[in-house]
């Protein structure tokens, strides 16, 4: 009975205090703990976002840059073959085509190099590249007006070709009746004409070809063709601007020669720059790959550090609670058990510690509550033990009591039989003097009756 009492009252008090407390400071140790270690994480997630977002930001800008500079080596050259193509094309359709895939080119060139300035690099490549850059298309823009004069020029010899064949096949006809040296002249004329036509302008050429056609008019002239020397003078009028446009191509020639070589030393100077600056970036891109790598493997442990770390905390903290659990559930079994002699030592600074030293008080407030309720025993055993003896001192006199009356109840009943039988024999007697009377009565009246009929009858 003194057990369960124990066990009950401490159970009582270990649930008030609980509900009391709520376990706030035990709650804040492991929410701080667990709030400390997602700081933690979150910081270094955040460190190493940042630091790979700044990684990839420096990747992605030595990329453009490194494919601007794959753009203007490709795009260089490419200008460079096309315009050797462009200085043999002999169709208008030709020339815009090629002159479609000249400013494509030009356009992806002048895009590559305007990264490479915005790139705010120092290095010497890039200036290189940007002067050669400049010449270069400065000098394709020559070439291609160059070009572009000689294709003009071109299109107005042949239709100067077209009319001198015109003049000559009318000359040619007009002396089939001519002498032999008027028909030598002539066509020696032709062939002066070949010969100036297939080959680059030469004034040696040009002076034969002229002194060829002023030898045709003088045959003409003396052999009264009179009617061809309009034509045979167009026909020199038209060989002028023939070799004065010839003259000019030949210049424009030289021109585009000389564009060309300028154009070709440019593109080198700018491959070879960009090449030179491909390397470095190749370098630089290497490098931040690299210590990519490596912060990425010190981000990976660091956070793996950080697990540790918090599982450590964790586990310290939740080990200070169960041990110190632990350490009040053992003296609370001991205490259940009777021995109220258990005392805690819990040094957490939390409802722990405080929930030892409420035991502690519990425990004694329960040893002097156990003191008191024996001490009360005693004293009531030894008021039992004085109303044991006063019980048993009144039973017997309770027993004498009853002997005695049970005595005179005897005697008494003997004497009240006595006088019951002496009132039953007297009812007795009574009883039937009662009878007696009652048939007299009802004789006297029988009596009665009869004397009263006689009357009547004798009436």
């Amino acid at each position: 009975m003194i057990k369960i009492w124990k066990g009950a009252q401490f159970y009582k008090l270990l649930a008030s205090f609980a509900n009391k407390i709520g376990m706030k400071r035990i709650r804040t140790k492991l929410i701080g703990t667990f709030f400390i270690s997602i700081i933690l994480l979150a910081s270094i997630s955040l460190y190493v976002n940042f630091f790979i977002g700044t990684l990839n930001k420096v990747i992605y800008d030595k990329t453009v840059i490194k494919n601007a500079i794959e753009d203007i080596n490709f795009h260089s050259i490419s200008i460079v073959d096309n315009l050797n193509l462009y200085l043999g094309i002999n169709s208008v359709e030709r020339q815009i085509s090629l002159k479609d895939e000249y400013d494509y080119s030009a356009g992806r060139l002048k895009q590559a190099v305007e990264i490479l300035r915005n790139s705010n690099r120092v290095d010497k490549p890039i200036f290189v590249i940007q002067g050669g850059y400049m010449n270069f298309l400065s000098d394709t823009q020559k070439m291609i007006d160059s070009s572009n004069q000689k294709f003009d020029r071109s299109s107005e010899l042949k239709i100067l070709a077209e009319k001198i064949n015109s003049d000559f096949n009318k000359i040619l006809g007009g002396t089939k009746s001519g002498s032999v040296k008027l028909r030598n002249e002539i066509s020696q004329l032709g062939e002066n004409e070949n010969e100036f036509y297939f080959q680059n302008f030469s004034q040696e050429k040009a002076d034969i070809w002229i002194k060829s056609v002023g030898n045709v008019k003088s045959e003409l002239k003396q052999e009264s063709f009179s009617s061809l020397i309009p034509i045979i003078d167009d026909y020199l009028s038209i060989a002028n601007k023939i070799m004065t446009i010839k003259s000019e191509i030949s210049d424009l020639i030289l021109k585009e020669q000389y564009y060309l070589e300028k154009i070709r030393n440019a593109s080198i100077d700018i491959n070879s720059a960009a090449s030179y600056l491909s390397n470095i970036i190749d370098n630089e891109l290497s490098g931040v790959i690299n210590q990519g790598d490596i912060q990425r493997q010190i981000s990976w442990i660091i956070i793996l550090l950080s697990f540790i770390a918090g599982g450590l905390a964790v586990f310290v903290v939740s080990k200070k609670i169960s041990d110190s659990v632990e350490i009040l559930a053992l003296a609370a079994q001991k205490v259940a058990g009777g021995d109220m002699s258990q005392k805690v030592d819990i040094k957490t600074n939390d409802e722990l510690s405080y929930l030892g030293n409420i035991f502690n008080q519990m425990t004694e407030n329960i040893g002097k509550s156990q003191f008191e309720l024996k001490k009360t025993e005693r004293q009531l055993e030894e008021v039992n033990m004085n109303l044991e003896k006063r019980v048993s001192e009144r039973t017997t006199e309770l027993e004498n009591l009853k002997n005695n009356l049970e005595k005179i109840t005897e005697e008494r009943t003997k004497e009240l039989q006595i006088k019951l039988e002496e009132l039953e024999k007297f009812k007795d007697l009574a009883v039937g003097r009662e009878l007696k009377m009652v048939e007299l009565k009802k004789e006297i009246n029988e009596m009665k009756d009869k004397v009263a009929s006689k009357k009547v009858s004798s009436v």
